[in-house]
């Protein structure tokens, strides 16, 4: 099928019914390997969020490596908002704006029942859309499949009570 995997594989001689053989044990470690590099992702990516908290000297400069670094490692398009009025207003976007720019960021607009930034600002709850083609056709789901993203997520950015805003991220890849 054209399909690789990984494998780990040892061997020894042994004698078999009186005769000399070589004895292998092959194992795949395809799953393994690819969960290994998922944790490497993540402890790199979390080392670098944790730097930027530490080094970052205002809000302005955390949220543009936050966005930037969230970019570096493989997401599309991160972005920060807040909240100005009943609108999601951009602060600080890694990669192409064009999709922030376009989309209705009304509280009360047609994106505030799915379009993860603003759904999560306008309920203050994690957003997750695992694959967008498979949801209803709507026009911020035509926007951000027009401009290549397969799946979102949006968190608010939350501490001690008060909120700071909300941070998006779009992947090319669904789930």
């Amino acid at each position: 099928s054209g399909t690789v995997r990984h494998c780990e594989f040892t061997g020894g001689r042994i004698d078999y019914e009186g005769e000399a053989a070589v004895l292998l044990s092959i194992r795949d470690v395809t799953e393994r390997n690819r969960r290994e590099r998922e944790l490497q992702w993540e402890r790199e990516l979390n080392r670098t969020i944790q730097k930027a908290l530490v080094e970052s000297r205002t809000r302005e400069t955390l949220e543009r490596t936050v966005t930037d670094q969230l970019r570096h490692h493989g997401y599309a398009l991160a972005w920060v908002g807040e909240q100005v009025g009943d609108e999601v207003v951009p602060r600080s976007v890694g990669g192409d704006s064009r999709y922030v720019d376009s989309i209705d960021r009304s509280l009360e607009g047609e994106s505030a029942d799915g379009e993860p930034a603003v759904l999560a600002t306008r309920t203050g709850e994690a957003q997750f859309s695992g694959d967008l083609a498979d949801l209803s056709s709507t026009a911020w789901t035509a926007r951000a499949v027009q401009h290549g993203y397969r799946s979102g997520a949006a968190v608010p950015l939350v501490h001690n009570d008060i909120s700071y805003g909300v941070l998006a991220v779009y992947h090319d890849q669904p789930d």
